[in-house]
């Protein structure tokens, strides 16, 4: 596709190797961390699936757990900052802590939540 970094023509009609470049390599990042499959990252590149699978092997292995990692990190540097929301968030779907329970909870759970109140006051 003309405009793609490592995409040439050597004026015939067949194209040249594909030589991936930086550029081209966080496309690939961006669209595979947006979703995106490999069948549509390679359509949206001009490339077939097993080229891109050859040359991107990298970048579609790891591009979606690069920004998830990053994100948690976010996340955890907010909750240390006192963001009692993703405290709450991250006990929740890290801690494996469960929300409160209603009224008629029995005496156990009440000094549970207590704890746990106590301990997102600490942070």
């Amino acid at each position: 596709m003309p405009g793609i970094p490592g995409y040439e023509h050597n004026g015939g009609v067949q194209p040249t190797e594909h030589i991936p470049t930086e550029k081209s390599r966080a496309i690939v990042a961006g669209y595979c961390c947006a979703g995106y499959n490999q069948e549509e990252i390679a359509e949206f590149m001009d490339i077939h699936v097993n080229t891109l699978a050859k040359h991107y092997r990298f970048e579609l292995k790891t591009a979606k757990s690069s920004k998830i990692r990053r994100v948690g990190l976010k996340a955890y540097r907010l909750a240390m900052k006192g963001d009692t929301k993703m405290i709450e968030f991250i006990l929740k779907t890290q801690g494996k802590w469960a929300a409160a329970k209603a009224p008629e909870e029995d005496e156990k759970d009440k000094k549970m939540q207590t704890l746990m109140e106590k301990v997102i006051d600490k942070l």
